[in-house]
């Protein structure tokens, strides 16, 4: 691993990778990221994405190389429905779904779209980011831990659901998963 990549993607500096441009979904990208949606086998479905951001309910932030899109992150402006009360503030971020092409994993992909979600809501004033990460999907805990998220200390959420694949396909899911935080604001003191 490179030093650049262990120590992480500042925003104010060039990417991880040259080339690699993070940013919210725009009109044009609905094709090409329906194709990698679908190569990466993702439930989301990019229409909702654009519409989120022109809510302002939240972000569907890409990643590209190459005019390809590799990745892409879930970013709401408001807590997990599952969150505590204490989150339910309105200074709470709501990350999910980052996921990058398998190809293009440990290069700093997930690390910088991380990032860019993290200074979007530090720009909105938001005091906190969460996300839920399976328990068992260490490689996604060491990757939010290297970024500073700790366990929240709440018990683990069993969830389950169903949701309309963009073949049509209706696909069943079960998952546990633990919250984790990171605190936008510092130390307190």
């Amino acid at each position: 691993m490179s030093d650049r990549l262990a120590a992480g993607f500042n925003p104010q500096f060039r990417p991880p990778i040259d080339g690699l441009v993070v940013r919210p979904i725009r009109d044009g990208d609905i094709e090409a990221i329906s194709e990698a949606l679908r190569e990466l086998g993702s439930p989301e479905q990019p229409e909702r994405g654009l519409e989120r951001g022109r809510e302002g309910l939240g972000a569907f932030l890409t990643a590209w190389l190459a005019n390809e899109c590799v990745g892409y992150l879930t970013v709401h402006w408001r807590s997990s429905p599952r969150s505590p009360d204490e989150w339910k503030d309105g200074r709470t971020a709501y990350l999910e779904d980052l996921i990058v092409a398998e190809n293009q994993r440990g290069l700093g992909i997930g690390t910088a779209m991380m990032q860019t979600a993290e200074k979007m809501a530090h720009d909105r004033g938001l005091a906190r980011v969460t996300l839920g990460v399976g328990v068992d999907n260490d490689g996604a805990r060491r990757l939010y831990e290297r970024l500073g998220y700790a366990d929240a200390g709440l018990d683990p959420v069993q969830d389950s659901g169903r949701f309309q694949r963009w073949d049509g396909e209706t696909v069943e899911w079960q998952e546990t998963w633990r919250f984790m935080v990171k605190d936008l604001e510092g130390p307190r003191g």
